[in-house]
């Protein structure tokens, strides 16, 4: 099985017989909440790993999911190629998101590059704002984290806004983003 089908099995299996029975686990602090893994049978090394507020029988609260290669690292001298590349791909792949991702950051040194929502979805008075934002790493071994957040002008910092998704969103979400992990770098670049 591939990310995706790996995904959605993992995660049916979860709701249905809870997270004693699946690669899951409990968490109090700082919210209470689940972690649940999901590696590849198709696609050595690659997985993904979720943080959820809630479940229920077809759909999580997802907080963050994060995807990973383990068997892949970058060299020193692709990074900055790499990070180009892979954030292209995960913005062409990601466009059925709420609202689209630009790439805003890109830090060959540190390994990072940074995608947000562009235009984020605000009310018309830009007192609230709510938008995705996804990190890609090259370090320790590629990996890219999806996060939705919300902002508040009274609050002033943003908060993690658990984001309602069913277990096919999810499993495509994955795919797309081990796509974008998994772009060559080529000589041309």
């Amino acid at each position: 099985m591939n990310i995706r089908e790996q995904m959605i099995e993992q995660l049916n299996q979860f709701a249905a017989n809870g997270p004693q029975r699946v690669e899951a686990g409990e968490q109090d602090s700082p919210e209470p909440g689940y972690l649940v893994g999901v590696l590849s049978e198709t696609n050595e090394g690659v997985g993904a790993s979720l943080d959820l507020a809630d479940y229920d029988r077809f759909s999580v609260a997802l907080r963050h999911l994060d995807v990973f290669d383990k068997q892949a690292n970058i060299e020193a001298d692709e990074v900055k190629a790499f990070l180009q590349k892979n954030a292209e791909t995960i913005v062409e792949k990601l466009t059925y998101l709420e609202e689209p991702l630009e790439l805003l950051e890109l830090d060959p040194t540190e390994g990072v590059a940074m995608m947000r929502s562009n235009p984020p979805m605000s009310k018309a008075d830009e007192s609230e704002v709510t938008y995705w934002e996804v990190l890609l790493r090259t370090s320790p071994h590629p990996n890219v984290n999806l996060t939705r957040y919300h902002w508040t002008a009274n609050e002033g910092d943003r908060t993690i806004a658990a984001y309602p998704a069913t277990f096919t969103m999810l499993g495509r979400i994955a795919e797309d983003l081990v796509a974008g992990l998994t772009q060559p770098v080529s000589d041309e670049d």
